[in-house]
């Protein structure tokens, strides 16, 4: 019999995602999949999936979801309230960041984001919406993927390794595992990825092809303004607001491929910065470039949080990028560790 989640509310924006299509964007399609894609990864890791099994991904409030069969899931990202009521209807704080057992029959909120915008959620098995052009991922400006989630979906689950879900359920058991109905979880967790700078995002960025066409007041303005985040921001580009930064002539730049993280200029002088499901070409100056490896720093950008620019080198991203790759190493290694019983 096929596992399933029943979904009773589907909070702000929740969305089914994984790693994204690559190798699309000549038909005009952008990766999209998860915004931050080592915290779908991280999800994935502690429930036993691939790291490219298919998740939700949370933005701002999350959904009220019930679990009619004990379900083994994870929660990273964002720090987050989440709740969980039994069918006896006694009501509980549940844990995030670690591998927690749901009791049949129990239904889980999550609640408004306290620090951070952004979680990614993981099921046992992972959930199993028809692949599109290689991945299950909700693409919502291609219009692409299960739309976002609705009142009375029924979300399937694919059916959990066996033996990866007996280790990880015995390693919790090692691990001084906490029995409180209706859940059981270990006592270690994962870290939040909240910037820790958070409400205000420091973003690294290079100049852009175009940022030669910036005066030098123009340039300034860029990178002093503390940039508000326009509520209208989507996973296709988050627009800022503050005091705008006009040029004088654009008409000559043609349309060019643009990336994740480009940051363009339109005539009104508000930056927008490309997100995951950006468009594959775009004919505003193009000024600053996010480096791949601060991106994920867009996930948790929202209305309530600011963005500040400052420029950076490529030998700083460089060095940055490898530390990250090491850190990365060494917490995947660590839970692997964990997980072993």
């Amino acid at each position: 019999m096929q596992k399933i989640i029943q979904v009773l509310h589907p909070g702000l924006l929740t969305t089914i995602q994984d790693l994204g299509r690559t190798g699309f964007q000549h038909i005009a399609i952008s990766c999209g999949g998860a915004m931050d894609p080592r915290q779908m990864i991280l999800a994935n890791q502690l429930v036993g999936n691939l790291d490219t099994d298919a998740g939700m991904e949370i933005t701002g409030y999350g959904p009220i979801l019930h679990f009619p069969n004990d379900t083994l899931i994870a929660c990273t990202g964002a720090e987050c309230s989440v709740s969980i009521r039994s069918h006896s209807g006694d009501k509980k704080l549940l844990p995030t960041h670690r591998p927690v057992l749901i009791q049949a029959n129990s239904t889980v909120e999550w609640h408004h984001t306290r620090l951070g915008f952004r979680c990614w959620i993981a099921v046992a098995g992972g959930l199993l919406f028809p692949k599109i052009l290689h991945s299950r991922s909700s693409h919502l400006a291609a219009g692409i993927g299960k739309p976002i989630l609705a009142r009375g979906d029924k979300i399937p689950i694919g059916e959990a390794n066996p033996d990866t879900l007996h280790e990880i359920l015995t390693a919790l058991q090692k691990t001084r595992l906490t029995l409180d109905s209706p859940y059981s979880a270990g006592r270690w967790r994962l870290k939040a990825s909240t910037p820790e700078s958070w409400p205000i995002i420091h973003l690294p960025v290079l100049k852009g092809r175009h940022f030669t066409l910036l005066s030098d007041i123009q340039a300034e303005r860029t990178l002093q303004t503390l940039w508000h985040i326009d509520p209208q921001s989507n996973r296709q580009g988050i627009r800022l607001n503050g005091p705008p930064v006009l040029l004088t002539d654009t008409a000559h730049i043609p349309s060019e491929p643009v990336r994740q993280g480009t940051v363009q200029l339109p005539p009104d002088g508000f930056p927008i910065l490309l997100s995951c499901e950006h468009q594959t070409t775009g004919g505003y100056p193009r000024i600053l470039e996010i480096p791949g490896c601060f991106t994920h720093l867009l996930a948790h950008a929202s209305p309530s949080s600011r963005i500040h620019f400052h420029l950076t080198s490529l030998d700083e991203v460089d060095t940055a990028a490898i530390k990250m790759n090491q850190e990365w190493k060494r917490i995947r290694q660590s839970l692997s560790d964990r997980l072993q019983p």
